[in-house]
């Protein structure tokens, strides 16, 4: 099945402020000279130069690249850790989750918290059970195009209906 685009946009969640369908040209463009697939690190590679479309959206800095790239490793590290609780022993589930705190300036920033705590706290269960109808209602969009998982679909619809 041949899919026509008719828009080209950001994710709401998106803080990239470059042009999209200069971005969507450009990755493209890599996509054609890789063969036909698309490598992160192709893309960076490509955006090394700082005549590309996309340098600017990568931090060039390398002590600060590094810091950030650790970072990042620190949360896989921390996404990477499951648990088995003795209610639900066939189910493992992972051990820390996201969660926005409010610092004491007044301003937010996501932390993790332990599972057993945000099921023990009111306020972050609901975050968190939010987060989950939020990311199914993800899933949903991202494979609508395949027909065969609209009974999945459809479940996920009666979910967050009874849910919300």
């Amino acid at each position: 099945m041949k899919l026509e685009i008719e828009n080209i946009r950001w994710r709401p969640t998106s803080k990239i402020s470059l042009d999209p369908e200069i971005v969507f040209d450009e990755l493209n463009k890599i996509t054609e000279k890789n063969g036909g697939s698309l490598l992160p690190e192709a893309v960076v590679k490509s955006a090394k130069s700082s005549r590309s479309p996309l340098h600017s959206v990568f931090q060039w800095d390398d002590d600060v690249a590094a810091n950030l790239y650790r970072v990042d490793q620190a949360r896989h590290l921390i996404r990477s850790i499951e648990v088995t609780y003795a209610e639900l022993p066939e189910a493992p589930v992972r051990a820390f989750h996201v969660q926005r705190i409010e610092e004491e300036d007044g301003s937010e920033r996501n932390a993790y918290w332990r599972t057993e705590e945000i099921l023990d706290d009111d306020v972050a269960r609901v975050d968190l059970l939010a987060r989950a109808m939020s990311e199914l209602q993800s899933v949903r969009r991202r494979y609508r195009v395949l027909n065969e998982l609209s009974g999945i679909f459809s479940e996920i619809e009666k979910v967050v209906e009874k849910v919300s």
